[in-house]
């Protein structure tokens, strides 16, 4: 990840990173979730996942965070059942509403 990341100038534009491959379980498990909050400092109740995929909505929710789903073109959004919010597109719902729809689940 950080060498595609590097190799598209977009290194920088993150102050920190966990990789599937700085831990020993790929999801579902929630280790690289787990990592990624302990390098942020913050809770998984101050957190917010967002997948692509079902394995990583479980692996979100396992880690305790909430989660926004929205499907890649190979998934059916049948799948997602288990995500707090599912979306076709980032920018179908503004971040301030998803913000207050993920507040009052």
């Amino acid at each position: 990840m950080r060498g595609h990341l590097s190799r598209v100038s977009a290194l920088g534009m993150f102050e920190v990173l966990a990789t599937g491959d700085e831990v020993g379980a790929h999801k579902p498990d929630p280790e690289v979730y787990l990592l990624a909050l302990d390098r942020l400092g913050v809770t998984p109740a101050a957190a917010i996942a967002v997948e692509d995929t079902p394995h990583g909505v479980a692996a979100a929710r396992s880690a305790g965070m909430a989660t926004v789903a929205i499907p890649n073109a190979y998934m059916d959004a049948a799948m997602f059942g288990a995500a707090d919010v599912v979306l076709t597109s980032a920018a179908d719902l503004r971040l301030p509403d998803l913000l207050a729809r993920l507040t009052t689940r």
